[in-house]
């Protein structure tokens, strides 16, 4: 390539150019490449290039300006020429047709939450706390009982002429409360941000004039309470009409009859920019949009309820319910043409096409299936037994640690023993605070409420660690602290072990609900023991508010955790609590709950962290609650139900139930109950639950009982380390 210069002025050269030939001979015709500006910065004064690398400068630097305009193309909104690139669920939202021709970035920036930087994020912002403050108080105003359980019931139905069974729940986790509240929020911002009837762009919904009002005076309102310092007596009077002006519009906003285009109404239109997956680049799908649906029509209800009460106190009505009953008829339910309607039913399809999708995969397995990955993580089966046992190993250790075991002292000629199998149980007794250490038939079991505190008292060694001095008895409060810190690692390590060998891993929010006595509430225990092993029984809630039924859950603990946990409710609960309240002062009633701090339940962030610690250090690879869920069900799949038992048939009904004119699970139910059947179990799925954690502690390596109704291995057996190896047909 080189640069032609004038040689004779009658021929029609231009200055400036770059041309080429193909081939270097005189008479050639060379053709234009580029001019100098287009060069992309290269100086006409690059001698020292070789004409390939001059071409391939120009190559690069049309190859990028072509790249940049494909990938604004790519972020342009646009219809599809192909009618089977469109899928069922873009059929039926219509979100490109109507965002056609938009830049998908730039309107998924339309409904982000505001930050702390710009006038209008901070005028945003403020509307979005007053939204917190709407919403907080109407849920509290159901929590309180300031409507009623029909007003409940009403606004929890979506039929016109129809009330639903259960009332509104708004006993929703923290966490979810909070993440509805959000995409509420982002829709008064995309409203917020598009209200503006001078923007050069076609507007992408409709707003009414009462709408256009309620958005004028929003805007102007929330501009005077961010400006008004709070020191202010006008600060007050702000932050309440700001709080009138969203709640107002709130209302307009689903009281939009839509008889035009359905994407007229503001909301509608918020739906599908909300649709919209910024970091992929493209829509979301109906699965993970669903719980979406559900959070704004929640929120909703509760924009309705705070309505109603606002009306009762402006003495518009005299009942919330005249007021709630009005606006749901109007506005709420599946039978008209609102906002509401098309929210209903979008989520209703949602579902419909949610549960026939299938998730994306990420489980791998080795050809032999010894090693699997999910994701970052991955590990041997090998491995993971040995994570297992090494867990319970840390488990013992941490048990004796908390009965004092002084050197040269071995933890079974201290600590009495307990041999788990003579241990009866009543699961139906229903009293306030029994447990099945207070089963008669356990007096092998004495009372062990004062067990250690006379191990303390007569060991001058122990009193010497607990008290200043043993004539006043004054505490050495530090020491309390530190064996109350090793009681809540050592429950850490009981958590992580009941999450991984009960069976298949129960919802960290179940696990968290287990109660080792019945409280006066009328709230049943958690924790059985039956024939030998540890049982927690953990209720399902998820669906609980639209079914109103739970799903009882049954696990059931290897012998070594089940005898963790047996001493440690027998012997080490009842000193834990004696120092609380001698030690530390604390006057607070026992909490029933098995993991609890100051009566305050933990939360997820316990089980994660010791997870993810303890994955680490043994496992070289990280495991989370998540992670492990799907890789506990990959084993089971792989491991226990194709290849190391026998398939078992899904329950049928018994030819003798069929003849007492009832299904099988009807019978067990309702008829020929045990006496001590607690509430909620049903015999033929309880022993289907046993016999399931007994083929995972099998797969785990420990010895229990075998599967084909064998006896159970003595107590003798599970000695010193040979409890890990198990017949190797199981391995």
């Amino acid at each position: 390539m080189r640069r032609i210069e004038r040689e004779k002025e009658a021929q029609p050269w231009k200055e400036g150019l770059w041309v080429q030939s193909f081939f270097p001979a005189s008479g050639v015709h060379y053709f234009e490449v580029a001019r100098n500006d287009d060069r992309n910065g290269t100086s006409m004064d690059d001698s020292n290039l070789t004409r390939g690398e001059r071409f391939r400068q120009q190559l690069r630097a049309r190859l990028e300006r072509r790249e940049n305009e494909l990938r604004s193309e790519a972020e342009l909104i646009q219809m599809s020429s192909i009618r089977t690139e469109i899928n069922l669920w873009q059929e039926k939202t219509g979100w490109i047709e109507h965002l056609s021709g938009r830049n998908l970035i730039m309107m998924a920036r339309l409904v982000e939450l505001p930050e702390d930087t710009g006038v209008e994020d901070l005028r945003l912002q403020t509307i979005c706390e007053s939204l917190d403050r709407l919403l907080d108080g109407a849920r509290k105003a159901v929590l309180d009982r300031k409507i009623n359980h029909f007003d409940a019931k009403q606004i929890n139905s979506f039929m016109r002429y129809k009330i639903f069974t259960k009332p509104l729940n708004v006993k929703i986790q923290h966490s979810t409360f909070r993440r509805y509240k959000l995409i509420w929020k982002r829709l008064l911002c995309y409203v917020g941000r598009t209200w503006d009837p001078s923007m050069s762009t076609r507007p992408l919904y409709k707003a009414t004039d009462v709408q256009k009002r309620r958005l004028s005076d929003m805007i102007h309102v929330a501009e005077l309470a961010r400006n008004a310092p709070e020191c202010d007596p006008a600060h007050s009077h702000f932050i309440r009409r700001l709080d009138h002006c969203v709640l107002q519009l709130s209302i307009e906003l689903l009281d939009h009859q839509l008889y035009g285009d359905e994407y007229e109404s503001a909301i509608v239109s918020f739906l599908a920019v909300w649709g919209i997956d910024p970091k992929h680049e493209n829509f979301k799908d109906p699965r993970s949009y669903q719980s979406d649906l559900s959070a704004i029509i929640k929120m909703a209800q509760l924009l309705v309820i705070q309505c109603s009460l606002q009306a009762v106190e402006d003495g518009t009505v005299d009942y919330p319910g005249i007021a709630l009953e009005e606006m749901r008829s109007r506005f709420m339910t599946f039978e008209g043409r609102t906002p509401m309607s098309w929210i209903l039913g979008l989520r209703q399809y949602a579902k419909k096409l949610g549960d026939a999708m299938t998730a994306e995969g990420y489980i791998v397995w080795s050809d032999d299936g010894e090693r699997i990955s999910f994701k970052d993580f991955n590990c041997s089966m090998t491995n993971f037994r040995s994570f297992v046992a090494i867990e319970v190993r840390k488990a013992q250790d941490e048990l004796a640690k908390l009965f004092l075991i002084e050197d040269g002292f071995k933890l079974e000629t201290i600590v009495p023993p307990v041999r788990l199998v003579d241990i009866k149980d009543n699961p139906g007794e229903d009293r306030p605070g029994w447990n099945f250490l207070k089963d008669e038939r356990n007096r092998h079991l004495f009372d062990g409420s004062n067990w250690m505190m006379d191990r303390i008292t007569e060991s001058p060694r122990l009193m010497h660690r607990f008290f200043q001095d043993r004539d006043d008895l004054n505490w050495r409060i530090q020491a309390v602290r530190r064996y109350l810190d090793d009681v809540t690692r050592f429950l850490e390590r009981i958590l992580l072990l009941v999450h991984i060998t009960g069976g298949q891993p129960a919802r960290a929010t179940e696990i968290f609900q287990v109660r080792h006595h019945n409280t006066i509430q009328g709230e049943h225990r958690n924790l059985f023991i039956e024939d030998g092993l540890v049982s927690i029984v953990t209720t399902y809630h998820k669906g609980y508010s639209m079914e109103g039924t739970t799903k009882i859950i049954h696990r059931y603990l290897p012998r070594e955790v089940s005898e963790l946990v047996v001493y440690y409710h027998w012997l080490i609960l009842p000193f834990r609590l004696q120092l609380e309240m001698l030690a530390l002062g604390k006057t607070d009633p026992i909490s029933p709950l098995l993991w609890a701090t100051d009566n305050k339940q933990w939360k997820d962030d316990r089980l994660r962290k010791i997870f993810e610690k303890e994955s680490d250090e043994i496992l070289k690879s990280t495991l989370n609650i998540r992670t492990y869920r799907h890789v506990a069900v990959a084993m089971a799949r792989r491991h226990i139900s194709p290849n190391h038992f026998k398939r078992h048939a899904a329950e049928e009904d018994n030819v003798w139930d069929l003849q007492a004119v009832h299904k099988t699970p009807t019978a067990g139910a309702i008829y020929a109950r045990g006496l001590r059947d607690a509430p909620g179990f049903v015999e033929s799925r309880r022993a289907s639950f046993r016999r399931i954690s007994r083929e995972w502690h099998l797969f785990q390596g420990f010895k229990t009982w075998e599967i084909d109704n064998r006896r159970p291995c003595l107590f003798s057996d599970y000695q010193g380390d040979d409890i890990w190896n198990a017949p190797s047909e199981y391995m």
